[in-house]
């Protein structure tokens, strides 16, 4: 089984190298949003949900979009 395509080099090529350049940028992201929110909106907490390199959508990633909308309402 083939990864994706990718450029660069050293870290950059290790397959968790993604998972926690997008949890950095998921969370700078989030932070901007806060500071620049009007008064009295309500931003919720980020939902995390995994994608596999053939865009599968696997039946617990609806499962945990579900649990989190569930939660908000």
């Amino acid at each position: 089984m083939r990864g994706p395509c990718r450029f660069g080099s050293g870290e950059a090529l290790q397959p968790g190298f993604d998972r926690l350049l997008n949890a950095q940028i998921a969370e700078e992201f989030l932070g901007y949003l806060k500071s620049t929110a009007p008064a009295g909106v309500e931003l919720l907490d980020l939902v995390s949900i995994g994608r596999t390199d053939n865009w599968e959508n696997k039946e617990e990633m609806w499962d945990t979009v579900r649990e989190a909308l569930v939660a908000a309402y």
